[in-house]
């Protein structure tokens, strides 16, 4: 596992309500540039979810997409590479340099005045395929790991453009979240593995209810079964 580099907020973003085309449904993904951001514990001050069951709240408090993400996206959706500016897919953050396969699930890091903690994966759904114009990009974006992850608030406070990023402390053993990502959509991977990652303390409970499912599902079947990532947001 590699060490987390201190860092620099490289990005802040807050969206309004707008409908998606075709399908006219109310969303939040697509967020605008900001100099600054108020964190809460339950989200940005500002920033708004058209479906507070499956976004927002305090497990799913802040989005962190990373640049190496966008070069991904970039080098699959190069029709669209006017589009895919920092904000398209949903985050309220970018830092220059931390992504999914140096981030841990439990991280706890400072940003501006807040301390935020990593609380889980974010899971891809519809909207972000239906905003790009790309059926199917929620699945292989989840297939590459490269989804961003959440943040739960320890302590509010303010983020500005230049900010440091820091780690404050990291809980050995848990997994990156790019690790996290290699075992959800494996077949049929090993019960053991599942369990262990379940038991993180600082995974959100869904996941760990998720992922318990998987485990009992398998140890009875001894086959593969659905990624419980699959869908899980909407």
């Amino acid at each position: 596992m590699q060490p987390l580099p201190q860092d620099r907020v490289s990005g802040l973003f807050v969206g309004k309500l707008e409908p998606l085309l075709p399908s006219g449904q109310l969303s939040g993904i697509n967020k605008q540039p900001q100099p600054q951001i108020e964190i809460r514990p339950e989200g940005v001050l500002g920033d708004r979810q058209a479906d507070r069951r499956n976004h927002g709240g305090l497990e799913k408090a802040v989005h962190q997409f990373s640049h190496s993400g966008y070069r991904t996206l970039r080098a699959w959706l190069s029709a669209h590479s006017d589009r895919l500016r920092s904000g398209v897919v949903g985050e309220n953050l970018t830092t220059e340099q931390w992504d999914e396969q140096l981030i841990c699930i439990g991280d706890r890091v400072r940003l501006g005045t807040a301390l935020l903690q990593v609380s889980q994966p974010r899971t891809p759904c519809w909207k972000l395929a239906e905003h790009l114009e790309t059926p199917g990009l929620a699945r292989r974006v989840q297939s590459t790991g490269a989804t961003g992850w959440y943040y739960r608030v320890l302590e509010p406070g303010t983020v500005a453009i230049g900010d440091n990023a820091q780690l404050v402390e990291r809980v050995q053993g848990n997994p990156t979240i790019a690790a996290f990502w290699a075992l959800v959509n494996a077949p049929s991977p090993p019960p053991d593995s599942l369990d262990r990652v379940a038991a993180c303390p600082d995974l959100a409970l869904d996941w760990k209810h998720r992922l318990k499912a998987r485990s009992r599902w398998l140890r009875a079947n001894g086959g593969p079964a659905a990624s419980p990532g699959s869908g899980a947001d909407y």
